[in-house]
């Protein structure tokens, strides 16, 4: 099988993380390694002079990417996990993210993109199957794509980092065969994030927010560029610092700040797994060994609070050997910063590979269009065709046209007589439309409103308990229901799911809303509360 090349760059608010390589089923051949640093603030980051001084740096260091598969992660964005029926299908499952994408958007006011992938993961009670759905702002999209576009590079795809660095693990890892629960951990220099594997399968990952290392807690200055001849160590300033100014005082505060930001990772992974159980619906979730990456993964102080506090094996993320290919000792070695952008790059070389996928609303928008052009080419070949149409037509229907104009001349007389009478009875028409109207507006709420009632008093379930229905709003027709599901043999959910079904087939109902029911667990009662919007008298007789 010939070797397939992939790119694989990840962003961080430090450094861009760059891997250029060609894979195979037997053999890796590494073609660049290298580190770019950033500013630290996001709009220095994604500034245009930033993206200028990475294109004059891959241009120096004679890197050609020409298109790429980035990483990302942090604030910008969110991960969800759904669950869906068993054995729902993928447009069901498109639709179930697509509609809690849309949830969020309205929730958070902005944009989303949006992707999902089904884990091999059933919830134990119901058999359900739980999808993650990963979102990202699609402004934050946009900003990486022009940045990117400013230095040179297309990218192709946005895939979260705690994903890659799953398929890291299963490229490159001599664990990758291990049966048990497993946890990926990157520690780096402005986010923490962990991907959770059980019997090979990823099953969960989360952003960890933990809290940013300074500029003064930065104690690795050094970038390492790989290139096809060997290794070679390049060296740049990540912030302007004068070490002939270090005291021993300022060397302890450090340490202490390291130690301090050691000893919350710990926490923030017991966190993460009550978090996953909730989420994934399991009882227990025993971690047995964690694997770290990043830039501080190496620390042997924060191998010993991690394997302290879980009272399990903890180690660096250890990378099999190869049987053939270039460059596979410096993936031994101690390549901890590259290993997500590892992933990425298999992810691009590999696209059958199963992972999430981010594209911003415009990217998406414009690849449907078959080409960054054919819309261009559309319209010139539509406007031709309009052309060519409206000149045939205008020359054979000229005499036609003239034919028909002494004859209307001569009708022309005869209406205008009529034009007196006519315009009254238009008015007199338009007279009684307007008080149908006002009758019409009158009557149908409640008319709305009783059949709603009929229905509820036919289909509300046994255990189902109606406290309120309102009528909020004539313009509209929004109706508002609130009510609890006692506890019994069927499950609540379920309840309310059948009971939803119904009021959806109903022909009267044009829209549903509901918000997130909540259940009591002392006293086993489901809240839940919905809107209902009825379809105006106009629109049913439209249809």
């Amino acid at each position: 099988m010939s070797a397939k090349q992939g790119v694989g760059i990840e962003y961080s608010e430090s450094s861009l993380n760059f891997i250029k390589a060609s894979f195979s089923n037997d053999s890796f051949t590494l073609q660049q390694a290298i580190q770019f640093p950033l500013p630290g603030m996001v709009d220095e980051n994604l500034s245009e002079n930033t993206a200028l001084r990475l294109k004059q740096f891959l241009k120096t260091k004679e890197v050609k990417i020409s298109q790429a598969v980035v990483g990302i992660t942090g604030e910008n964005m969110n991960h969800r996990y759904l669950k869906v029926p068993p054995a729902s299908n993928a447009w069901r499952m498109s639709k179930i993210a697509e509609i809690s994408c849309q949830e969020m958007a309205e929730q958070t006011s902005s944009r989303l993109a949006f992707d999902y992938m089904p884990l091999n993961v059933f919830d134990p009670k119901s058999q359900e199957q739980v999808v993650l759905l990963s979102l990202a702002k699609n402004s934050f999209l946009n900003r990486l794509d022009i940045f990117f576009q400013q230095a040179g590079i297309k990218v192709q795809y946005y895939v979260p980092k705690p994903v890659a660095l799953y398929h890291c693990f299963l490229k490159f890892s001599s664990l990758s065969q291990n049966e048990g629960t497993l946890y990926l951990v990157d520690v780096g220099r402005s986010d923490v994030f962990l991907s959770i594997i059980q019997n090979n399968e990823l099953c969960f990952i989360r952003n960890l927010n933990i809290g940013k290392v300074t500029k003064e807690e930065r104690d690795d200055n050094e970038t390492i560029s790989v290139e096809p001849g060997g290794l070679e160590l390049v060296h740049f300033d990540l912030e302007d610092e004068n070490d002939d100014n270090a005291t021993v005082d300022g060397i302890s505060a450090h340490l202490e700040k390291k130690q301090s930001y050691f000893q919350k990772i710990p926490d923030f992974l017991e966190a993460s797994t009550k978090f996953a159980q909730v989420q994934l619906g399991f009882k227990t979730l025993k971690t047995e060994k964690v694997l770290l990456t990043g830039s501080d993964s190496l620390d042997g102080k924060l191998i010993q609070i991690i394997a302290s506090r879980l009272e399990c094996s903890t180690e660096t993320l250890p990378i099999k050997k190869f049987s053939s290919g270039k460059n596979i000792s410096f993936l031994q070695g101690k390549p901890e910063i590259y290993k997500v952008a590892l992933g990425l790059a298999s992810l691009q070389a590999q696209p059958e590979s199963t992972a999430i996928r981010l594209v911003s609303q415009q990217k998406l928008a414009r690849s449907l269009l078959f080409g960054k052009h054919f819309f261009e080419y559309a319209v010139v070949v539509i406007l031709g065709l309009f052309l060519a149409f409206s000149t045939i037509y205008s020359f054979s229907g000229l005499y036609y046209y003239e034919n028909q104009l002494s004859q209307l001349n001569k009708k022309y007389a005869q209406y205008e007589n009529r034009s007196q009478s006519i315009k009254a009875i238009i008015s007199e028409n338009q007279e009684k439309q307007k008080r149908y109207e006002v009758l019409q507006k009158k009557i149908y709420p409640n008319k709305c409103l009783l059949e709603l009632l009929s229905l509820l008093h036919k289909q509300v379930p046994p255990a189902m308990l109606l406290e309120n229905v309102k009528f909020v709003s004539d313009k509209d027709f929004r109706i508002l229901v609130k009510g609890v599901i006692e506890e019994s043999e069927q499950d609540p959910y379920i309840v309310l799911k059948d009971f939803q079904e119904i009021l959806r087939e109903d022909s009267l109902i044009k829209k549903y809303e509901e918000k997130d029911p909540q259940l009591n667990p002392e006293d086993g009662r489901l809240s839940f509360e919905f809107a209902l919007y009825f379809a105006s008298s106009s629109e049913l007789q439209k249809e």
